[in-house]
């Protein structure tokens, strides 16, 4: 495994609060739309035919990079992670993982198969997880433009504390792709947490907003990522100088990025699913999914 030193961002895991929990007696139907009200897609089991994918995407020879950061505790997930990404994520293309860390040497050595490699970059902790959240768009931002922009064709952002469940391939490639949030798929607009004071960049009207969607998965075209990301630090950066901070920090920015520069494909909740949650009848299968964790002891 090759180490890579660079930057001197810091960053460390955030342990979050629940989200307001939806009004069960006010929910949409749960069957998955296919797709957007602009025409995007919404990617979901039987959308798709993975065959006439492959003969589409495999000839073009592509990279995809996968980034995550695994700092403090959070180290301890990076195995059964990458070893969920080496049985799922985009097999028979290139793939790039980039793992931020605040302890390079904590980074097990996983074996990878042929074509895939990874990249562990050394970052630095942050006291305040407030102040650490704030920080990955733009780490994610700097190292496309340091690095990324010429080793990958497209670049997706995941949490580590994750795993596959089942593959994972080009059907997900777009210019821009966002996830919907597993908790709030089936509810109303007007239950989202979006960001609702006039004062952050952030903020989200009522008439706004068509699906609220997961700061854990996001990804598209190296240089759209890029855009994408800088974007949301440069309103960070602006809430910060304003002494305000969203209300779900990076995870607001991005649902009101998403408002204002629409994805060009739309990724069901397989793709981020809560493994605290029972499975749902609309959901063929589940395809990423977070792991049962002990907060107290990672936030210790």
């Amino acid at each position: 495994m090759k180490l890579q030193y660079k930057g001197e961002k810091p960053f460390q895991p955030v342990a979050r609060p629940q989200y307001p929990q939806p009004k069960l007696l006010e929910q949409r139907p749960t069957e998955l739309l296919t797709l957007t009200p602009w025409l995007a897609p919404i990617v979901s089991e039987g959308t798709f035919n993975p065959e006439l994918l492959r003969h589409i995407y495999q000839p073009l020879n592509l990279t995809i990079g996968l980034t995550m950061f695994a700092v403090g505790r959070y180290t301890s997930f990076v195995q059964p992670f990458l070893e969920s990404a080496e049985q799922f994520f985009m097999q028979g293309y290139w793939v790039c993982y980039y793992i931020f860390t605040d302890s390079p040497a904590a980074i097990p050595r996983v074996p990878l198969g042929p074509g895939r490699r990874l990249s562990v970059l050394h970052i630095q902790k942050y006291s305040r997880w407030e102040e650490i959240s704030t920080r990955q768009m733009e780490i994610i931002s700097q190292h496309i433009a340091e690095t990324a922009h010429r080793e990958v064709d497209y670049v997706f952002s995941v949490n580590v504390d994750m795993v596959f469940q089942n593959p994972w391939g080009p059907e997900t490639l777009g210019d821009l792709v966002a996830a919907i949030h597993p908790g709030y798929y089936s509810v109303p607009r007007r239950q989202f947490p979006y960001e609702r004071r006039p004062s952050s960049t952030a903020f989200v009207a009522n008439s706004e907003g068509d699906f609220y969607y997961g700061g854990a998965v996001f990804g598209g075209r190296v240089a759209s990522v890029y855009e994408f990301t800088r974007g949301c630090h440069m309103a960070i950066l602006t809430d910060k100088a304003n002494g305000i901070m969203a209300a779900w920090q990076e995870e607001s920015h991005l649902n009101r990025r998403f408002i204002s520069h629409k994805p060009s494909k739309v990724l069901s909740p397989e793709y981020l699913w809560d493994g605290r949650r029972p499975q749902p009848p609309s959901l063929k299968l589940i395809r990423f999914s977070t792991l049962d964790k002990d907060t107290s002891w990672l936030r210790s």
